[in-house]
Formats: structure tokens, C-alpha cells, sequence
């Protein structure tokens, strides 16, 4: 290792060790709040509050993956069979986390209304919380779909309900 990699490697470990500060901060408030709150909201529908700068710090403005609603018991993963579509899901879910709110539309390609679903679509609401009353879907292959719903506000979540590679029946 040349001296100029040795140099490199010793300015951006304080920046590593902050930021991993940061993140074990975020857990460690988060893991109280949601023992104060226990009793106050369901966890399933609370989003807990947190320093701000922490955030803004790890860019808030854009999704955060959730997989916290995800239903193995209507999940399609077992019956994806390439490569390509595997790599698809995985391209979509880097285009979910790096849109914003403003820009989120141009990744949903349909949306599910929760009165008007039916058969394997309403299933897709059984697990979640009841103020959720849609769920979009992201397009990865000709008939798959990943399912989710986001809570956009101070913070911004992309929640993921199913991934499935066929068509659900309606």
C-alpha cells in the first residue's frame, strides 16, 4: 500500500466511524421511543420521530425501504426463475429508494384502491394497518409486480407488501 492509499484510508476513517455513530444513535432512539410508545400507537401504523439532523444526515428526502408489512403468505419470490427478473427487483427497489415523493410516480406503474379490491388483490390488504387504503405497484417483468405502499411526510417510507412474478387474480 503506497503512502497516498495509506493517506486516503486514514482520512476517511473518522467519516466511517461518525457515520456508523450515527446510525447506532438512530437505532438506539428509536428502540426507546418505541418502548415509550408501546402502549400509546400500534407499532404497525407508528412512525417514530427522530433527530432531525441524524436525517438529514443519512438523506431522508428519499424512501426508505420497509419490509416490515411484507407477506410471505401471498409472496411469488419462490416462483421467480431467472436471473434477469431477480436483478429487475433489485433495480426497482434502487429506483424506489432514490425517488422522492415528487418523483415516485414514475415508478408506479398502477395503483390499488383498498374498496375496490377483490380476490387476491383484497389479500393484499389483509396483513396491513387500516388506515392504509392503497397500494401501488412497480412493474419488474411483463406480469410481475412488487406491491407496496409509502408514507411520505417528514420522513418517507416505501413499505413492501408481496413481490410476485404472475399476474394476481381479481
Amino acid at each position: 500500500m503506497g503512502k497516498k492509499d495509506k493517506k486516503r484510508k486514514a482520512e476517511r476513517k473518522p467519516k466511517a466511524q461518525q457515520y456508523h455513530q450515527n446510525l447506532e444513535q438512530i437505532k438506539t432512539e428509536s428502540i426507546e421511543i418505541k418502548k415509550r410508545s408501546r402502549s400509546k400507537i400500534p407499532g404497525t401504523v407508528a412512525i417514530l420521530p427522530l433527530d432531525e439532523e441524524l436525517f438529514q444526515q443519512i438523506n431522508a428526502s428519499t424512501f426508505s425501504l420497509v419490509f416490515e408489512h411484507y407477506d410471505n403468505g401471498i409472496c411469488g419470490i419462490p416462483q421467480i426463475s431467472t436471473n434477469s427478473e431477480a436483478e429487475k427487483i433489485i433495480e426497482i427497489f434502487k429506483k424506489i429508494s432514490k425517488s422522492t415523493p415528487q418523483n415516485i410516480q414514475q415508478v408506479i406503474g398502477n395503483t390499488i384502491r383498498k374498496e375496490q379490491a377483490e380476490n387476491d388483490y383484497k389479500k393484499l390488504f389483509s396483513h396491513l394497518p387500516e388506515d392504509i387504503d392503497r397500494i401501488h405497484e412497480a412493474n419488474f417483468s411483463r406480469s410481475g409486480r412488487i406491491f407496496f405502499f409509502i408514507v411520505a411526510g417528514k420522513h418517507n417510507f416505501a413499505c413492501i407488501v408481496s413481490i410476485n412474478p404472475n399476474h394476481l387474480s381479481n
